[in-house]
């Protein structure tokens, strides 16, 4: 074998191993955009949650906490996946006819002393 040809192939190798790592490290760099074809579950959670509450159904979460462990911002406003999650199924409850003092009691029962961490649970005494 010549020079030339070993040179050649060695040339044809680096080029091959360049281009793999491009489209590796291109690849990579779409999918943590968050672009649809990136990862399913951060495109999904945060595109299809109806999240807002309407101005009029805003008395449900009032003085609640983000139901998360430590979090301590209002429900109402928390970006959390979880309080996106909550503020979603009360506008579902609420599209299927369930009054919002069902709703609020409700979540109230299930997330509990998490929802009070800066805030007096109703129906306690805070004195």
């Amino acid at each position: 074998m010549t020079n030339a040809q070993t040179a050649g192939r060695i040339n044809s190798i680096l080029l091959l191993v360049i281009g793999l790592l491009a489209g590796a490290i291109a690849g990579y760099l779409y999918g943590r955009s968050g672009s649809p074809g990136g990862s399913p579950a951060t495109a999904g959670s945060t595109a299809l949650l109806n999240d807002r509450l309407a101005p009029e159904n805003q008395w449900i979460v009032d003085g609640m906490n983000c139901p998360m462990p430590g979090c301590t911002n209002m429900l109402a406003e928390c970006s959390g996946e979880l309080p996106r999650k909550v503020r979603d199924w009360i506008n579902r409850e609420l599209a299927a006819g369930r009054s919002g003092q069902d709703v609020r009691s409700e979540i109230i029962r299930v997330h509990g002393d998490n929802l009070f961490k800066t805030f007096p649970k109703p129906g306690r005494d805070s004195t």
